[in-house]
């Protein structure tokens, strides 16, 4: 934050490296959540199944996809301001 408000010429590089790596890590994570639950279905073990009770279920329902929709108003806002500099 400090080198995209200061101008710096690698600042919107660096952003949009972290922000795919973001992405790139919420994804992982959800990948790798249905692999667990599969194993857990196939093998009969416990799994994520600690995830389906109260108030952890929440974090499932609610936070890939506000992670993932942040990313991407980071994107659509990166894309604003870089417009918003080529026309001063």
């Amino acid at each position: 934050a400090w080198a995209v408000k200061n101008r710096k010429e690698w600042s919107f590089p660096a952003v949009i490296a972290w922000n795919i790596f973001g992405i790139l890590d919420i994804v992982n994570v959800l990948i790798m959540a249905i692999f667990a639950a599969r194993e857990a279905i196939a093998t009969g073990g416990r799994g994520v199944s600690g995830i389906t009770e109260f108030p952890f279920s929440w974090i499932p329902a609610f936070a890939p996809p506000t992670i993932l929709f942040l990313h991407f108003q980071v994107f659509k806002r990166l894309k604003a301001y870089k417009q918003s500099l080529a026309q001063a």
